[in-house]
């Protein structure tokens, strides 16, 4: 029995049957290049790509909350909703911001994922929001705000571009950009 086999019957014992449903659904594809996981959409069929080792490396509960992670994307149809989420200046605040938007509702996830509060933290700390954010907000309201701190820190000469912005001092939590 392969891993994704393992966290599908570790779903279904628990209260996670409706993603583990979901789950059966797609076509997997094992990639030690990628460094967690990632989903891709092709001709009506989605893939999950994942990196056996690093699922090997999670306790069983974070294993669930990983791919609950893809699904709730999936599910939330977030590159559908973002059709220029692939153009530099967008790309880091898709990725971080649609992180934001479904990382709250699940539970047992790895540390060092985004969160509400460290967007929240970040945001504050540039000046871009006073207050708290509010909560259980959809993915284009996290986004947006990203897109204003993005657009400070370049005028402000604290990134030269764009491209992979989630990468530096002020997102280096995420790890979305390289598939996880």
């Amino acid at each position: 029995m392969n891993i994704i086999q393992n966290i599908l019957i570790d779903m279904f014992m628990s209260d996670k049957m409706f993603y583990g449903y979901l789950l059966q659904q797609m076509k997997f594809q094992q990639n030690d290049k990628i460094d967690t996981l990632c989903i891709r959409g092709h001709d009506g069929q989605i893939t999950m790509m994942y990196n056996k080792a690093y699922l090997e490396s999670l306790k069983p509960e974070e294993r669930i909350a990983v791919i609950e992670h893809e699904i709730l994307h999936v599910a939330n149809n977030h590159s559908g909703r973002f059709k220029y989420r692939e153009l530099d200046e967008f790309q880091g605040p898709y990725l971080v911001g649609t992180d934001a938007a479904i990382n709250h509702v699940i539970t047992g996830l790895p540390k060092g994922l985004i969160t509400k509060e460290f967007v929240e933290k970040q945001l504050k700390s540039e000046g871009i929001i006073t207050g708290p954010i509010e909560p259980n907000r959809e993915a284009e309201y996290y986004v947006s705000l990203l897109q204003k701190l993005v657009k400070k820190l370049k005028d402000e000469g604290k990134i030269k571009g764009v491209k992979g912005y989630s990468t530096c001092h002020h997102f280096d939590e995420t790890d979305e950009e390289k598939g996880r």
